[in-house]
């Protein structure tokens, strides 16, 4: 993915890495200071859980976005839950994006292991999670792990 700018100046992205590379960032927001930008608000679009795109808005005044988040969010179709403020992504934000790949393998484990206890047992995926849950309070550990168990037993 490439993003350029008046077909001049073009910043080649290949991986999520290049996107959370904070050299990026703060060119970033050097080039748009130098451009009279004092705000950027940047949201998700989404479609159900799936983000489809984003939309970057940048204004002249630092506090143009303040307070406006929901307002901009609903009239351009994106979320403000996730919104970005600044460009300046907060540790929180990045510790969360770290994370984000670990939480969607888990989550994987966990559909999977609800699909083959249904099977097994013959209930729908509702009785299936309940059962997983079960098992996993009982001993006292994260559902997500009594799914990788599961299937790691079931694939032999």
């Amino acid at each position: 993915m490439a993003v350029a700018q008046e077909d001049r100046d073009r910043i080649d992205v290949d991986s999520i890495d290049d996107l959370m590379n904070e050299d990026r960032w703060s060119l970033f927001a050097r080039a748009s200071a130098a451009a009279g930008v004092q705000s950027t608000l940047s949201m998700p679009l989404l479609r159900g859980a799936l983000v489809i795109g984003g939309i970057n808005l940048y204004a002249s005044a630092p506090d143009a976005f303040e307070g406006h988040h929901e307002e901009l969010a609903d009239a351009l179709g994106a979320s403000a839950a996730t919104a970005v403020t600044n460009a300046d992504l907060s540790f929180s934000t990045r510790e969360r994006a770290v994370q984000a790949p670990a939480d969607l393998i888990a989550r994987q484990a966990v559909e999977m292991a609800v699909g083959l206890l249904a099977a097994r047992y013959g209930e729908d995926s509702s009785a299936a999670r309940t059962r997983l849950r079960a098992a996993a309070a009982g001993a006292g550990i994260d559902e997500a792990l009594v799914a990788q168990v599961l299937l790691i037993v079931h694939n032999g």
